[in-house]
């Protein structure tokens, strides 16, 4: 702070010596990151396609990068649907400056389409002969 005036040298500025504040982290928006659309196959396991990542808000010069060895992401349920949540977990910021910064929860909101899986036709299905009955209906051998 600085005085200004006719009177500034009738007054002394007392600061602290020990002022405390706190510096937060910088978000961080993690983009280039996908999930892969898949069959239905009862399980809950996703793919994720990160090979041009991009890490948005990062300043100038600073030595951050995504590491993805321990990446795991999983649908949130195992039926097929359009536009499925997937969950991702496992990402950690590496580099000299990774401490000032924070991944942003909400860039990694993904979503993949689980296509219902086909079913392969029964062959050589045989059917019982029955005696007339009025009916339509038949059982299977």
């Amino acid at each position: 702070m600085v005085l200004n005036g006719s009177d500034v040298g009738n007054y002394f500025i007392n600061t602290p010596q020990n002022a405390v504040g706190t510096i937060t982290k910088r978000p961080l928006i993690l983009g280039g990151i996908t999930a892969v659309d898949k069959v239905y196959d009862g399980t809950t396991s996703a793919a994720v396609k990160a090979d041009n990542y991009t890490l948005n808000g990062l300043l100038g010069g600073d030595d951050v990068k995504i590491d993805l060895s321990r990446l795991s992401s999983t649908f949130k349920d195992a039926h097929a649907g359009p536009s499925k949540t997937v969950n991702i977990t496992g990402i950690e910021l590496l580099g000299q400056d990774s401490k000032n910064y924070e991944l942003d929860s909400k860039s990694i909101a993904l979503t993949a389409n689980v296509t219902p899986a086909s079913i392969t036709a029964v062959n050589n299905l045989k059917v019982k002969d029955k005696i007339y009955d009025g009916t339509t209906n038949q059982s299977s051998m």
